[in-house]
């Protein structure tokens, strides 16, 4: 009966190298297959940091161009802004010689109707001032003189 225990512990022991054996090959592969997983995921990680860096390079470049490209128009730019500042006094100029000549025109109608009374011509189309109007005004600067 000696015999038979340490048979039945033998085979109990033999057992359980077994399944500890294909336990360590289940184990084993588990670790080689979460490692070959680790190892494609370091690689796409890498591959994804290469991109990344040309990525880069190709924005600084085209940073580098765009300022380039911008400190070459900046003499234009400035040209351009002088020409409306000097655009915007030319206006100004050109209405403020327009109100004159407006002005002289009136002046000069009304001096024409004092001096020629009722042959004075007609007022020009499109002149607004009222002669006759003016002309009493003048002639009442002058009789005050």
């Amino acid at each position: 009966s000696k015999i038979r225990e340490l048979s039945e512990e033998k085979a109990s022991l033999q057992s359980a190298r077994v399944d500890l054996g294909t336990a360590g090959g289940t184990l084993r592969e588990t670790i080689a297959s979460q490692s070959e997983g680790w190892v494609r995921r370091v690689d796409d990680l890498e591959q994804q940091r290469k991109l990344t860096d040309q990525d880069r390079v190709k924005l600084i470049n085209e940073c580098a161009d765009l300022q380039a490209r911008l400190d070459a128009i900046a003499p234009q730019v400035q040209g351009v802004q002088e020409l409306e500042e000097r655009h915007a006094k030319l206006d100004a100029e050109r209405a403020r010689l327009a109100d004159e000549s407006q002005r002289l025109r009136d002046v000069n109608a009304a001096l024409g109707v004092l001096l020629l009374g009722d042959d004075a011509p007609p007022p020009m189309a499109g002149d607004g001032g009222d002669a006759g109007a003016v002309a009493e005004a003048l002639a009442r600067v002058v009789q005050l003189q």
